[in-house]
């Protein structure tokens, strides 16, 4: 008994109705928009056209109620929301409204019939009970067995009633459901009717309005093209005179800029060169060695004789070898010059010879010539 008031009591509550559609008056205050641009209409944040201070044509919507962060696309005429997602929307929530309401009521009558079913078999189980007590006693069991199916033919009537109930009610629940689907299929009819009028009267407004629009975005144009010409004409005259001008003045820059790669280029050829001379000098400064010796036939005078490197490419076809020979543990000695020195032989006679003034003072073994600079012949 207190479940079954339960479940009649828990089928009363929670029922979510739908939203209402938002529809504003032309008589509202003029609404002022937030920093984003969205006007606010009860629980929907609205970025569009307005007409008389209501929605009006196309725009962005938010839903505060379902998610305040998204925006979708939606249409309004004259304050009706009319957008076919947002209709749809709302039949779909309209009939699922309506079929919860359906299913609890279907759900607490079900529970009410198998509690009043459950009720009377309590009764019959009571009496025949009751009956079989105080017949145990007086009558036979030929008589008891008679009390006994009479109880059971009662208690299958009770049954049988309770089930033609149920049937009763399944069949008014039936004919609910059929008239709830014939208001809603109205109900639909009517919303289609009213968003086809408003799509009529803003189609015919927005027709006017865009005729207006070409008319004056023909005339503003051909405008413009008059406009555009003569400034392209201008410009045109302004470009040419402009590109001769920097043709000229490049011509010219290019001129100059060529002659100082030219004289870059020699520049630096002739410092390449005289580059590479000097590391063959030098190479030939740290490879020559020379020595002295004394000749036949040489009057008793030193002379200097000795070998080159021959380093590829020869860079300085013809050399001067500056010399100094020096006496051990002296600390100056004679300096000299080997002019157009070859270096290809120690001898006095195929090799180059040149006479080491003054003469040193100790024996020749004793003399030590140094490579102080190799230049080029007469240089």
């Amino acid at each position: 008994m207190a479940s079954a008031g339960a479940l009649l009591l828990a089928g009363c509550i929670g029922v979510q109705r739908p939203t209402p559609t938002v529809s504003y008056s032309a008589a509202a205050l003029v609404p002022t928009a937030d920093a984003w641009g969205y006007y606010t209409f009860g629980t929907t944040r609205y970025k569009g056209p307005l007409v008389n201070g209501v929605p009006d044509g196309n725009g962005l919507c938010v839903d505060t109620q379902v998610d305040a962060r998204r925006a979708l696309p939606c249409r309004y005429a004259l304050g009706d929301r009319t957008d076919e997602a947002y209709v749809a929307a709302r039949r779909r929530q309209i009939a699922e409204d309506r079929a919860d309401e359906l299913a609890e009521r279907r759900e607490r009558e079900s529970s009410q019939a198998a509690w009043a079913a459950q009720q009377r078999a309590d009764r019959a189980a009571g009496e025949r009970e009751m009956r079989q007590a105080v017949l145990g006693g007086l009558a036979t069991a030929q008589q008891n067995a008679r009390q006994l199916q009479e109880i059971d033919r009662q208690t299958a009537q009770l049954t049988a009633q309770a089930l033609q109930q149920q049937r009763d009610r399944e069949a008014q629940r039936q004919a609910d459901l059929q008239r709830e689907r014939d208001r809603v299929a109205a109900e639909r009819a009517e919303v289609r009717q009213r968003t086809e009028n408003s799509s009529r009267i803003a189609q015919a407004a927005q027709t006017e309005q865009a005729s207006r629009a070409r008319q004056d975005s023909e005339r503003n144009e051909k405008e413009r093209q008059a406009k555009d010409a003569e400034r392209q004409r201008l410009q045109a005259q302004r470009d040419a005179e402009q590109k001769a001008q920097r043709d000229a003045e490049a011509a010219t820059a290019k001129r100059a800029q060529e002659k100082l790669e030219r004289e870059a280029a020699a520049r630096a050829a002739k410092e390449a060169e005289a580059a590479a001379k000097d590391a063959y000098l030098a190479q030939l400064v740290s490879g020559t060695k020379l020595y002295a010796r004394t000749c036949p036939s040489g009057d008793g005078n030193y002379f200097v004789v000795g070998m080159r490197p021959r380093i590829k490419p020869e860079l300085v076809p013809c050399v001067d070898v500056h010399y100094e020979a020096i006496c051990e543990g002296s600390s100056r000695g004679s300096t000299g010059v080997a002019k157009n020195f070859l270096g290809v032989a120690t001898d006095c006679f195929m090799g180059d010879t040149a006479t080491i003034a003054p003469k040193p003072a100790c024996p020749v073994k004793q003399v030590r010539v140094e490579v102080r600079t190799v230049r080029t012949c007469n240089g």
